[in-house]
């Protein structure tokens, strides 16, 4: 199944269906589900007027589109239970080790140091760090890797032609600059929400061989 068809099935809202299809080694056959869930034609022919809108807006923006089944999507991901069934990427995946470097956006300087040094220690290992963009610990951990000139992966919360947070849109494209890589599972019609930054931090665990938490509330 390439991409486009499964773009179809997300848009249709069937992501935990296909997901057990998947898991099962079921055919997914659209008109074989469609029938099955009764779902309606009309909602199918909107629903591909929209995947040719995201279709059309990736190539616009440079965008990469990685389905389930390409041979580019991070087999990492595939050990998840709730796995993207797509994947938006601009830059290039790492192939190295992984370490995610993740933590509050206030930190203490105490915190501020140790990020640098944790940071630079995954570097000189070879190991590519891994956080989200956000300000403070993440912002620190990017950083490090571009004055290492080392790539990095950014994974957001956010689609990549709406960069969160805003301040940190220069920092995406030095990190796509490096030769790092911009990963998301929301495409330009996904309005940003709080349960998106639960599971931009699934994917990065998921995505790493371990997670350094350099500082946090309980809440965080």
């Amino acid at each position: 199944m390439d991409v486009e068809e499964l773009l179809l099935l997300k848009c249709l809202n069937l992501n935990k269906i296909i997901r057990e299809y998947i898991s099962l080694g079921l055919d997914l056959n659209l008109d074989i589900i469609s029938e099955k869930y009764n779902i309606d034609k009309n909602k199918v022919l909107k629903s591909k007027e929209k995947v040719k809108e995201i279709v059309d807006n990736c190539k616009e923006n440079r965008i990469d589109i990685l389905g389930y089944f390409d041979n580019d999507y991070p087999l990492e991901f595939r050990n998840l239970k709730d796995f993207p069934l797509v994947i938006y990427k601009k830059g290039s995946l790492s192939n190295k080790p992984k370490l995610a470097v993740v933590g509050t956006r206030q930190p203490t300087k105490k915190a501020v140091d140790f990020a640098k040094e944790i940071s630079i220690c995954a570097i000189e290992n070879d190991y590519t760090i891994i956080s989200g963009l956000a300000v403070g610990i993440d912002t620190i951990a990017h950083n490090m890797s571009i004055e290492k000139k080392f790539e990095t992966t950014a994974i957001l919360p956010s689609n990549l032609t709406n960069i969160y947070p805003k301040i940190n849109i220069n920092l995406s494209e030095k990190i796509l600059d490096n030769n790092g890589c911009l990963l998301t599972e929301y495409n330009f019609l996904d309005e940003i929400k709080k349960y998106h930054f639960i599971n931009r931090d699934r994917l990065q665990a998921a995505y790493s061989l371990a997670v350094i938490v350099i500082e946090s509330t309980k809440n965080g």
